[in-house]
């Protein structure tokens, strides 16, 4: 019995979907906008990252940034904002 190249691609194929969807459809995000209180204007370069990580990202040009988890969230969890000039800012995250 021949098994074909194409099967062999197919059932490597098929086992990688099945192994890394989950993985995948697990990943958690956050996003969101961050402007300066006076002058409502979004600030760049702001850094924001979960506390007691090392996981973290930096807001763009219009003060926007998606920060993708990498482990699950727990109820003492909070997001950090930290940029340059002012006060770092912790907010607690809701899990639902």
């Amino acid at each position: 019995m021949k098994i074909s190249l194409d099967s062999i691609f197919l059932r490597i194929f098929l086992i990688t979907i099945f192994v890394i969807s989950p993985i995948l459809l697990s990943a958690q995000k956050i996003e969101g906008y961050v402007f300066s209180n006076i002058s409502k204007l979004p600030l760049e370069e702001v850094a924001v990252f979960l506390s007691e990580t090392s996981n973290g990202t930096v807001t763009d040009s219009k003060g926007f940034f998606i920060l993708t988890l990498d482990k699950k969230l727990k109820p003492n969890d909070s997001l950090v904002f930290q940029y340059l000039g002012f006060i770092k800012k912790s907010f607690p995250l809701r899990i639902f």
